[in-house]
């Protein structure tokens, strides 16, 4: 029995020198890791883009694969019950939803980056304002006023 006491002390110690080995090289990888990923890769404007920020985007845009194939499946095991002609306009509807989501998730991750999408969507705004007819929502309200004395004036 002493043998056998023996033998497991030797191999338990064995086992905790492992241990001890492979707790440090995980360790050490992980500070190489973190220290790869916060390093800067380039900027967008003033903010600097790190590897980390591009494992992040990617992150996103398979998360928001995801969510859409899902989705799309759902849709089709929905389909499968219907008619033909419902049938198409589900397959409509899922890829609708799939680009949407795609959309989405690709606007998600480039803001993860650092993009700014605020411009583009006083763009958007300034355009939609446009076609209504809308006077600008930076213009002269003078301006504004007198345009639309002159059109009633030119109703008389």
């Amino acid at each position: 029995m002493a043998a056998v006491d023996n033998a497991i002390a030797d191999y338990s110690g064995t086992f905790r020198l492992w241990l001890g080995n492979v707790g440090r090289a995980i360790k050490t990888s992980w500070i190489r890791l973190t220290e790869v990923a916060d390093r800067t890769l380039f900027s967008v404007g003033e903010a600097p883009v790190t590897s980390g920020d591009i494992v992040q985007a990617f992150i996103i845009l398979a998360i928001g694969w995801g969510l859409s194939r899902g989705i799309r499946i759902g849709i089709r095991r929905v389909g499968k019950k219907e008619s033909v002609g419902r049938q198409a306009a589900l397959y409509t509807i899922s890829r609708l939803t799939h680009y949407s989501i795609i959309l989405l998730a690709l606007l998600i991750a480039l803001t993860s980056i650092g993009l700014d999408f605020t411009n583009l969507a006083l763009v958007a705004e300034e355009v939609e304002e446009a076609e209504a007819g809308e006077a600008p929502a930076e213009g002269d309200a003078k301006a504004a006023a007198e345009d639309a004395k002159e059109d009633s004036e030119k109703k008389e």
